[in-house]
């Protein structure tokens, strides 16, 4: 089994020296830096973040991921 850790963000930050976290950019309405996932790929709830918050990170993690994740929160 393996953990992946996930850094929610609502605008993109420097990520160097960020690991083990992949940043995940949520309400995207530009386009993602080189290294970011985004919320709004394949099966989401990107559209209701407004309501949600990083809700959407989470049900997009849940989504798309077999292994077991860990979150954290930034900004």
């Amino acid at each position: 089994m393996s953990t992946e850790l996930f850094l929610i963000t609502h605008k993109p930050e420097s990520i160097e020296g960020l690991f083990p976290y992949r940043p995940i950019l949520v309400g995207a309405k530009e386009e993602a830096p080189e290294g970011y996932l985004r919320d709004d790929i394949g099966e989401n709830i990107s559209a209701l973040n407004p309501f949600y918050n990083e809700m959407t990170a989470i049900y997009w993690v849940y989504r798309h991921l077999d292994e077991f994740p860990g979150l954290d929160h930034v900004g």
